[in-house]
């Protein structure tokens, strides 16, 4: 926060302690041509500011001797202190509404400090409670324990995928993931990764997975005839995607390592 441009005084308005400022200390800041107490009073009428609300006034004995008189003093929450700062455009007023905020933040800051403190000593002071917060730490962190060691299988899985070399073809695919073929292929059409081609009746993969990488597309000619055909494949950036989409979506896998499903497929 910058350095304190407005002083900052705490006060009670509306029975509570808040942060306030002198109208007089922002209208010197704002270098207001009005005189201050036009000034604020023509702003109070305006904007609908209400006095133990937004404000509270006091006065004050300015000069000493026979030559002092009372002043007026108007003690501003920093909210109405932000309006005023907004109706006064200019570097000016942007730099005190600025610092207003920060004012108002370091204000909640103190005020929950104190607050954290006094319940940590709290249940430092009952051990009912101290033991009730004790344990549910530890329960959390037994949960977290749990759940890291449930997911390491899988997560090795993943990272054999992850390195699987080359690409596969649907049906590879859908065994490496544990799933039926016919189930696999009609999850991928229904989730707009593969579509039919009109005129070959082949597969084909939709391109905003083929340009990042998930699928690629291998021409071939089938043994006795002349036209290319074109395989949609898999790459194994696309099968580690596929794998925790489909874990996202609760759907039954038994992912099992590409180099074994190979071994077992070629047997």
């Amino acid at each position: 926060m910058d350095a304190e441009l407005i002083p900052v005084a705490r006060r009670e308005i509306a029975t509570e302690t808040v942060p306030t400022i002198d109208s007089a200390a922002l209208h010197a800041f704002l270098e207001v041509a009005t005189e201050h107490g036009q000034w604020i009073q023509r702003r109070v009428q305006t904007y609908g500011f209400e006095e133990g609300r937004d404000f509270v006034c006091s006065s004050e004995v300015t000069g000493k001797g026979r030559g002092g008189h009372n002043r007026a003093v108007y003690w501003l929450t920093l909210d109405m202190g932000k309006q005023l700062a907004m109706v006064e455009r200019g570097p000016k007023g942007r730099q005190a509404r600025e610092y207003f905020i920060a004012c108002e933040r370091a204000a909640k800051d103190a005020a929950v400090q104190p607050r954290h403190s006094q319940d940590v000593q709290a249940a430092l002071n009952h051990p009912p409670t101290l033991r009730a917060l004790l344990v549910d730490q530890l329960d959390a962190r037994q949960r977290l324990e749990h759940q890291v060691a449930e997911d390491a299988p899988r997560a090795a899985a993943f990272d054999r995928l992850a390195g699987a070399r080359g690409a596969m073809s649907l049906t590879e695919a859908a065994k490496v993931l544990g799933m039926r073929p016919r189930d696999f292929i009609a999850w991928l059409s229904a989730a707009k990764w593969i579509y039919r081609s009109h005129d070959a009746g082949s597969w084909l993969g939709h391109a905003r997975h083929t340009d990042a990488g998930h699928l690629l597309h291998r021409v071939h000619i089938p043994v006795g005839s002349f036209r290319e055909r074109s395989q949609v494949m898999l790459t194994p950036k696309g099968l580690v995607a596929l794998a925790t989409k489909l874990e996202q979506a609760s759907l039954p896998t038994a992912i099992q390592s590409p180099t074994t499903y190979r071994e077992e497929f070629e047997s």
